[in-house]
């Protein structure tokens, strides 16, 4: 549920939506050149826990009726506050709650010799009545064939265009009339009525026409030409998208495994360590057993098959083994390379996304001359930027390559004693990424007060530039 704040003086009217967020302060200008006022007035509300107060300021005094408030005042629905500044000028804020900003008026006929008559009084054509400020018969809607006139019968009078009237005032196609909080539009054929969350009876042959406005534009009457002229245009709020400057960081690649494989001698060595005392043993009990004139048996060369089989036997577990850390070694190379290969991935897909976004956003914010010149003067991107925002003093000069704004940290370089390729590809992203390509670029008057512009040898050349240079403001 919204809040609005109305604020009427003797000069004019305007309201006031405060924002749908909790624990904030914020604050309403009241502008001298709107409100009447001797100087710009600003007051400051702030918001607990979803309900909304208006606190007091030094250059003005608050009172709900003659009550002088000097502390934060919770504000409620229907409430009414004078803010008093230092110098007597008073301003009302009347306080409503709202459920949808958006919100269809109910339509109705206007018919040429019709008087309408507007207030408190049950009888009226409009009965509206709002804490007693509203009078009997608070105004008159006169419509005839030639157009229509309001008629202020009070003294609280009313408001038309923000403009307060205290008598009476021929209506123009889209005039909107303000009747403390009772809102009506003049279209001409029809008249639009919408009075918020109060209570609002429509009688006495006020014929509805047959859709609400905001519900169905079908058959809704066209502009007559003199209205297009007078269109009064309300700003919308604009959106300021910021490009990513956050930062991506890709982590080094885990380190290659110290597996340095010895030799073959020094793999089949230790199968000949036992060996070679075997055969050599073998040898000398032939020989002993010869000099004493006995016979070699068979049993004495079945050391040296012993000692040969086991050369062989020790030499073919060693070059197994060889062969089984290679290929561990192989594989565990493989599973470095394959999971930090889609550890890049991830990140440059995200890096990717960042650097897309990043363009379009500048693209968004920032067109061509050639799209500018496709708006209308109703368009809301053409009136859409103010001095409060950052960028305001940025001038589009066309397209061209910046450096992304997002920073890409990798690691250091540091001395290895093996390449590793892997170390690289950290640094090929940071690169591939480097520049952002076909954005907008600027010049900031803000910055560069004086700026020269060249376009060739004559006048005209240098003409086109400036021309496309301002419409890209």
């Amino acid at each position: 549920m919204g809040m609005i704040l109305s604020a009427y003086t003797t000069e004019s009217f305007r309201e006031f939506l405060l924002p749908a967020e909790i624990n904030i302060d914020h604050a309403i200008l009241l502008s001298s050149s709107v409100f009447g006022l001797s100087e710009d007035l600003t007051v400051s509300l702030d918001n607990l826990s979803g309900s909304w107060r208006i606190c007091p300021g030094e250059l003005y005094s608050i009172f709900e009726g003659k009550e002088k408030r000097d502390s934060p005042v919770l504000l409620r629905e229907g409430d009414i506050y004078r803010i008093v500044t230092e110098k007597a000028e008073v301003v009302s804020l009347l306080v409503s709650n709202m459920e949808n900003p958006i919100v269809p008026y109910g339509r109705y006929l206007a018919e040429p010799g019709k008087e309408i008559r507007i207030g408190r009084d049950p009888d009226s054509e409009i009965v509206y009545g709002r804490l007693n400020l509203v009078a009997r018969e608070h105004a008159i809607l006169r419509i005839t064939e030639e157009g229509a006139k309001i008629i202020s019968r009070s003294r609280n009078g009313l408001y038309i265009n923000s403009e307060f009237i205290r008598t009476e005032k021929e209506l123009k196609f889209g005039d909107s009339i303000n009747i403390l909080g009772l809102r009506i539009l003049y279209l001409g054929k029809y008249i639009a009525v919408y009075a918020g969350e109060n209570a609002v009876t429509i009688q006495n042959g006020i014929q509805a026409a047959d859709q609400s406005i905001g519900e169905d534009m079908a058959g809704f009457p066209e502009l007559p030409a003199d209205a297009v002229r007078s269109c009064l245009f309300h700003r919308s709020p604009r959106s300021l998208l910021l490009p990513d400057t956050g930062t991506v960081e890709i982590e080094e690649p885990p380190e290659m495994p110290n597996r340095e494989e010895a030799p073959l001698f020094y793999a089949i060595g230790p199968s000949f360590t036992m060996v070679l005392p075997m055969i050599c043993g073998s040898f000398m009990m032939m020989y002993a057993s010869a000099r004493n004139g006995g016979r070699s048996g068979l049993f004495l060369y079945s050391g040296i098959v012993m000692a040969g089989t086991a050369a062989v036997v020790g030499i073919f577990w060693a070059l197994m083994n060889r062969k089984r850390r290679k290929r561990e070694a192989a594989e565990e190379e493989e599973l470095r390379f394959e999971t930090y290969s889609s550890y890049l991935l991830d990140k440059k897909e995200e890096i990717l996304k960042r650097y897309r976004s990043n363009r379009e956003i500048m693209l968004k914010m920032y067109p061509s001359a050639s799209e500018v010149l496709t708006w209308g003067p109703d368009s809301p991107y053409l009136w859409s930027r103010n001095t409060d925002q950052e960028d305001f003093t940025l001038r589009r000069i066309g397209p061209g390559d910046i450096p992304f704004q997002v920073k890409i940290s990798v690691p250091k370089e540091k001395f290895r004693m093996r390449s590793d390729e892997l170390a690289e590809k950290p640094m090929m992203i940071k690169k591939n990424f480097k520049t952002l390509h076909r954005v907008p670029v600027f010049v900031d008057t803000g910055k560069y007060r004086q700026i020269g512009i060249t376009g060739g040898n004559s006048l005209l050349k240098a003409c086109i530039p400036a021309g496309l240079l301002v419409i890209q403001t």
